[in-house]
């Protein structure tokens, strides 16, 4: 790294990485009726927007229909058309909670079909299965023959097990609207959850839903969201709570993240500073893309962008990188421009210190006018309250102090006396 000139220094504070996607997403539904009841997807919409999340939503549901039934009609286009972010998967409402055969044959092939057609038509895409619920008092229609779906409990477990099933095979994301729909009703029975046929969800259910895409999609707290579509504000929380406590604080059980392939990574240095001119260094790697906040209210997207600052104070610099896959990391580096480098500092009690210089490269001078000779302790903390190094003094005329050993970063230099801390400054290692 080229040596940065002494009219200012700067402080490696922090790098604060964070695998994070971006906003603006392409989201298709794939499904049926529990899709498209209550306008669910416009709702999702809605939910995303009032936390900052832009969509664009497509969807193919038509009423009844399998996996199977999408694998050659209007969904199967839809796929191959290519762009989306996620394409969410619902099977009909019964058939993966019915016996083994029949899921084995009717359902689970066609769920690895229309994941292959996912993947081989969106390089970037994620396959999301949508875990859908059990019937209120279980599935009447198909209890004679299959007595485990006789009840909500028996239905709702099988479905469960079959959608995770689905998706760890095909290395999919779980959406679990089952499971968060499971908590409302143990812990909340007063939220109904169900339309008037015992089945199809009602706006609340629908709410649940579009509640828990949001969090399973973006990975983030559904607690923050403030639109509440027409329900009741305290039954809306509600269910925002409970999709936090099901989803969002067990993501990998959903094996939400278990599969990114991201390899952006944001990295940067500040290559030159003449005064108040500051020059930056991308060093980040698989990114298309670049954001740079300059700390002072102004921004960037050039790679390598040369800043004016208007003022000489302390700033936090970010670069966002963002690859073709819209996954971003995020590096931080803290800046302080001081006039000349050098630190002048009158004590309380009249006495005259100067620092130098800042940054430090392998030799920090302390030059002070006190002609009493005492002990002095010289005390060095780094930034987390660390001592990387004291020294003893009884003049501190003019002291260079020796810091090659010392690791880069930010640190404080502490001077104590018989009398206690007699001045302190802090200072930049590079």
């Amino acid at each position: 790294m080229k040596k940065i000139l002494l009219s200012a220094y700067l402080t490696f504070f922090c790098y604060c990485v964070a695998f994070t996607q971006v906003t603006d997403y392409n989201v298709l539904f794939i499904g049926n009726s529990y899709t498209y009841f209550n306008n669910m997807t416009g709702m999702f919409s809605e939910i995303a927007k009032s936390a900052g999340t832009s969509v664009t939503v497509d969807s193919s549901t038509p009423g009844g229909c399998t996996f199977q039934m999408h694998t050659t009609n209007s969904s199967a286009t839809a796929i191959a058309k290519g762009g989306w972010d996620f394409v969410v998967l619902q099977e009909q409402s019964q058939l993966p909670a019915l016996d083994s055969l029949t899921f084995f044959t009717h359902s689970f092939p066609y769920a690895c079909q229309l994941d292959s057609m996912i993947n081989s038509n969106n390089q970037c895409c994620e396959t999301v299965f949508f875990m859908t619920w059990g019937r209120e008092d279980g599935d009447s229609e198909y209890c004679p023959e299959f007595p485990p779906v006789c009840t909500y409990s028996g239905m709702d477990s099988l479905l469960y097990d079959r959608y995770m099933l689905m998706a760890q095979y095909n290395k999919a994301i779980v959406s679990p609207v089952g499971a968060v729909w499971r908590n409302i009703r143990d812990n909340h029975p007063e939220i109904d959850l169900y339309s008037s046929d015992g089945s199809h969800p009602s706006l609340a259910g629908s709410y649940l839903t579009a509640c828990t895409f949001y969090t399973t999609l973006f990975r983030k707290d559904p607690t923050l969201v403030t639109y509440s579509s027409s329900l009741h504000e305290a039954e809306a929380s509600i269910i925002r709570q409970s999709v936090k406590d099901v989803v969002f604080d067990s993501l990998d059980r959903w094996f939400i993240g278990n599969y990114d392939n991201n390899e952006v990574s944001a990295d940067f240095i500040i290559s030159d500073i003449d005064d108040l001119i500051v020059s930056f260094q991308n060093l980040s790697e698989n990114a298309s893309l670049y954001y740079w906040d300059f700390g002072d209210g102004t921004t960037s997207t050039r790679f390598s962008p040369i800043h004016r600052y208007s003022e000489y104070k302390g700033y936090t610099i970010s670069l966002t990188a963002i690859d073709s896959c819209k996954y971003s990391d995020t590096a931080k580096q803290s800046l302080l421009l001081s006039f000349n480098g050098i630190t002048d500092i009158k004590t309380s009690d009249g006495a005259n210190f100067i620092f130098y210089p800042n940054p430090v490269y392998d030799t920090f001078v302390v030059e002070s006018d006190l002609s009493m000779e005492e002990n002095y302790e010289i005390i060095i903390y780094s930034i987390d309250g660390r001592v990387v190094l004291s020294i003893t003094h009884r003049n501190l005329s003019k002291i260079a102090i020796d810091l090659s050993a010392v690791s880069m970063g930010l640190y404080t230099l502490v001077i104590e006396g018989g009398q206690g801390i007699v001045t302190s400054t802090t200072f930049t290692k590079q």
